[in-house]
């Protein structure tokens, strides 16, 4: 068991949170580049 499993656990949410962001940012950048190529 982890010391400190409160801490571990918001250490890890905010991982993910960080992640989703990037994928986000990606899917916002290959949504925009669809568009664009669409006219």
């Amino acid at each position: 068991m982890p010391k400190h499993p409160i801490k571990q656990f918001l250490n890890s949410s905010m991982t993910d949170n960080r992640a989703s962001g990037e994928l986000n940012k990606v899917n916002q950048q290959t949504t925009l580049t669809k568009i664009t190529a669409e006219y």
